[in-house]
């Protein structure tokens, strides 16, 4: 409805107000609708129904054509193909209760990825502790003896020659 001034005006159904540019019913999907027929000089359409012995103005005498029309939807569900990824979502959308076998291998590789993500993450957050230790792969710590080893020896000092070691008279000014 259209609001002018407080004032509301309704619309008719195009078809109400020209009845000239329809067929009626649309030949309630029983016939053809032809346009180009005219009574008294000016066009008005009207329906050529399927069945020759229908006379009515909206083919609606006729009964509905044969075709393959099914009796119940049954077997619609039969006919669906399912699509590769309609598992994965049903692992979303629907309750575990309602997911085929498809669903449950797609929600074990996706538990799978998330958990070798996660495994990424936290080596990445949380580095080996042999590379703390300074001394390349021997871990860095303390280390034991064995039994058979005897007691450790300190490593040996390089002589440095005399020439290159500075006396304390270069630090005199």
């Amino acid at each position: 409805p259209l609001e002018i001034f407080s004032y509301s005006i309704t619309c008719p159904r195009l078809a109400a107000a020209c009845p000239d540019l329809f067929c009626p019913f649309n030949c309630a999907g029983r016939g053809v609708c032809n346009y180009d027929n005219e009574i008294n000089g000016t066009k008005h359409p009207k329906c050529e129904c399927f069945d020759p012995d229908d006379n009515t103005e909206a083919c609606s005498d006729s009964m509905i054509p044969e075709g393959g029309f099914l009796d119940d939807a049954g077997s619609l569900l039969d006919n669906l193909e399912q699509n590769f990824f309609d598992p994965l979502v049903a692992v979303f959308v629907d309750h575990p209760d309602r997911w085929t076998t498809s669903s449950w291998a797609w929600a074990g590789g996706l538990l799978a990825v998330g958990l070798i993500l996660l495994l990424c993450v936290c080596s990445s957050l949380c580095p080996d502790r042999s590379k703390k230790g300074g001394r390349g792969g021997d871990g860095g710590g303390i280390r034991r003896r064995s039994p058979n080893q005897g007691r450790p020896v300190a490593p040996r000092t390089r002589e440095v020659p005399r020439s290159s070691r500075p006396s304390s008279r270069q630090y005199r000014a």
